[in-house]
C-alpha cells in the first residue's frame, strides 16, 4: 500500500518537473496531483530535492518499488543515480545495433522504430527531466547530454544505412528528419499523455499509431 502511494508521488512528480521546472514545482502541487495530503508528502520525503532524487531512481529501476523502503526517504546519493543512468543509456545504445558484424542488416527499420518507443514510454519523461533540470542535476546531465547528441548522430546514420537498403524511401535533409523522428517517437511515447491527461491513451493504441505514421511517411515506395 505505502509503494503503491509512493508510486503515485512519482508519476506526479515526474509530470510537474517535466512541465514545470524543479524549481517552480511546489510540493503542495505534488502532494495535489498524487492526491495525498501535504503533511503527508512530507512524512515520506525529507524534501523536494529527495522526492527528485527517489522519482528518478524508481524510473531508472524497475526493481525500486518493489522492496522495503524506510520513510522518510533521503536525497539518494548521485553515485546511485549515475550507476542505473549508465545502465539504461547502455540498453538504449544496445537497442541500436542494426547490423551484424559483416555489415548486413539484421533488424527491420520498423522493429527498430518499435524498440525505440519502448524504450521511451520506460525513461524518456525522466531523461528529459534531467536535461531540464542541468542546475540542480548536473553530474547527471554531464553523462546524459553527451549521450543524447551520440544518439541523434547515431539516428541519422541507421535512416541512411534503411533508406540505401531500400526499407524506406529516399529522403533529403537527414537533420530534419532526425527532429521529427525523435520528436515524433516522444510524442507519442510521453507527451500525448502529459498534454492530455484526461484522454485514456494506452501504451498499446499510442505504439500503433506512432508505428503508423512513421510507415506511412517512410515506407519504401
Amino acid at each position: 500500500m505505502e509503494n503503491e502511494r509512493l508510486k503515485r508521488v512519482c508519476d506526479a512528480a515526474n509530470r510537474l518537473f517535466n512541465k514545470k521546472g524543479y524549481p517552480d514545482t511546489k510540493m503542495a502541487e505534488i502532494a495535489k496531483e498524487s492526491e495525498v495530503a501535504v503533511g503527508t508528502l512530507y512524512s515520506m520525503f525529507t524534501g523536494k530535492e529527495a522526492v527528485l532524487s527517489f522519482t528518478i531512481l524508481c524510473t531508472l529501476d524497475k526493481d525500486c518499488l518493489s522492496q522495503e523502503i524506510a520513510l522518510p526517504i533521503q536525497t539518494i546519493d548521485t553515485s546511485i543515480l549515475k550507476k542505473h543512468l549508465q545502465r539504461v543509456l547502455d540498453e538504449i545504445k544496445s537497442i541500436l545495433h542494426i547490423t551484424d558484424e559483416n555489415g548486413n542488416i539484421c533488424k527491420s527499420f520498423m522493429t527498430l522504430v518499435g524498440e525505440l518507443y519502448d524504450i521511451f514510454v520506460e525513461y524518456m519523461i525522466t531523461l528529459d527531466n534531467i536535461e531540464k533540470n542541468q542546475k540542480i542535476l548536473e553530474e547527471l546531465s554531464k553523462i546524459y547530454i553527451p549521450e543524447k547528441r551520440q544518439f541523434w548522430e547515431e539516428v541519422g546514420g541507421f535512416l541512411k544505412i534503411y533508406m540505401e537498403a531500400g526499407q524506406i524511401q529516399p529522403i533529403e535533409h537527414i537533420p530534419a528528419h532526425i527532429k521529427f523522428f525523435i520528436s515524433t517517437l516522444s510524442w507519442w511515447s510521453v507527451n500525448a499523455k502529459l498534454c492530455f491527461p484526461d484522454m485514456d491513451i494506452t501504451n498499446k493504441e499510442a505504439k500503433e499509431i506512432l508505428l503508423g505514421i512513421i510507415q506511412r511517411i517512410y515506407q519504401a515506395v
